[in-house]
């Protein structure tokens, strides 16, 4: 038994090293202030590729998805869905909805106590960021996250790190930040239809899927971009 278990340990330690031996080949460093998110980016290439850019929030959604509390889920499976299918909504709408959304489901989910917390943490507004920049950076910062995603042969790889904070409230948040900053991003508005799409594919499947299955997480996200035809040059 002791033997399984040591065995499991080595080969978990051997897979994770070799994914993580590999440069990211984008990074996301969030810098959470109180009145806005600092957004800034670090990747292989020059410029960050539509595809790239595409795959960057696919992965963050999945793993939004893979560790979120379940209170939340939901919501956020709903907001997302039902104004990204909404094709008369312009991108600068359907984003300001599903913020509005996002602080509803604030109300409706987090206790007496995470409110008090979440009050108290981004004094003197009392409630946290819903904007962000790319060129400052807070003056007070109340957390710091870390996105990278890795691709080689084997496939995408992602890490999220998180600093001590309230990620019940962050972590929504920046499942509508990093999709605002990848809209304004993307070089055209096909790119935006075509990240919607994938989006919308990803929800509809984690309808009737375990959404905090490692396995689905691993396979789900490049399933749905291949078959979307998003490819990334490592």
């Amino acid at each position: 038994m002791w033997f399984v278990i040591i065995l499991a340990i080595i080969l978990l330690v051997f897979i994770v090293g070799k994914i993580y031996k590999e440069e990211p080949v984008v990074i996301f460093d969030f810098d959470y202030g109180v009145t806005f998110v600092g957004i800034k980016t670090i990747s292989q290439y020059p410029k960050l590729t539509d595809s790239l850019l595409i795959a960057s929030y696919t992965y963050f959604l999945a793993r939004y998805f893979l560790i979120c509390d379940k209170r939340q889920a939901v919501y956020i499976q709903y907001c997302f869905l039902d104004n990204l299918s909404n094709t008369s909504l312009s991108c600068d709408e359907s984003v300001s909805k599903i913020k509005e959304y996002i602080q509803l489901m604030f109300q409706e989910t987090l206790s007496e106590k995470e409110k008090n917390a979440v009050i108290q943490m981004f004094s003197p507004l009392g409630f946290p960021p819903y904007i962000y920049s790319e060129k400052d950076s807070p003056l007070r910062s109340v957390a710091h996250y870390s996105f990278k995603l890795f691709n080689d042969k084997t496939g995408f790889a992602s890490m999220l790190n998180m600093s001590f904070g309230p990620d019940i409230v962050l972590l929504p948040i920046t499942t509508v930040l990093l999709y605002e900053f990848v809209i304004d991003k993307l070089s055209s508005p096909g790119d935006v239809v075509l990240l919607n799409k994938i989006i919308i594919d990803l929800l509809e499947r984690y309808k009737t899927a375990d959404y905090r299955s490692q396995r689905l997480y691993q396979t789900l996200p490049s399933e749905i971009l291949r078959l979307n035809g998003v490819v990334v040059n490592s």
